[in-house]
């Protein structure tokens, strides 16, 4: 539909659908600025709030969540192991699996993370009106809905997220990986 769509001043277009997509794609970037701002978008961060939220994952789940490839959770745990921000446990099943916890050191960094995230997000929807904001978590919830259909697509958008902020209304991201299952 835009492949072959070049802009020019002469250019009468009315294509709202378009202009959303323009409107969706540059508040992602902001949103992606502000987490790279705030220290909270790279996958130490990512990999601390992870498993902050998900105590006792394995390696294997939070290479999902994060995207990228079992060696490269596995260099990045070690990475985390050695600084003294993550415990790797053996399970009493199976000896060969072990299962991810922060430890008290990671732990004082995993709540600054949230926060600045928080912050850093809260910045940009400052001064839009409750009623909007209802009616954009609505819509984000309603494009979420739809563009998640597992539990992996579900952990690896939400890897990120303070889970404390969704729980207590329902995420629609877990409702939406639920349906699927």
């Amino acid at each position: 539909m835009y492949d072959a769509f070049i802009y020019s001043k002469d250019a009468e277009v009315n294509d709202p659908a378009g202009k959303l997509a323009n409107l969706l794609g540059a508040v992602g970037l902001l949103v992606q600025d502000a987490l790279a701002d705030a220290d909270a978008s790279d996958s130490v961060s990512a990999a601390l709030i992870s498993v902050g939220s998900h105590p006792d994952q394995s390696i294997s789940v939070l290479s999902c969540a994060l995207g990228i490839s079992h060696s490269g959770t596995v260099r990045l745990v070690d990475k985390l192991v050695d600084e003294g921000l993550i415990r790797r446990t053996r399970t009493a099943e199976d000896k060969r699996s072990a299962v991810l916890r922060l430890t008290s050191k990671g732990k004082k960094r995993f709540t600054p993370l949230l926060q600045r995230r928080q912050e850093a997000l809260a910045a940009l929807t400052e001064g839009i009106t409750d009623a909007d904001t209802k009616r954009l978590t609505a819509l984000f919830s309603q494009m979420l809905a739809k563009n998640i259909t597992s539990n992996q697509d579900a952990r690896r958008t939400c890897r990120l997220c303070c889970e404390a902020a969704c729980r207590p209304t329902g995420c629609p991201v877990e409702e939406a990986a639920e349906s699927h299952n």
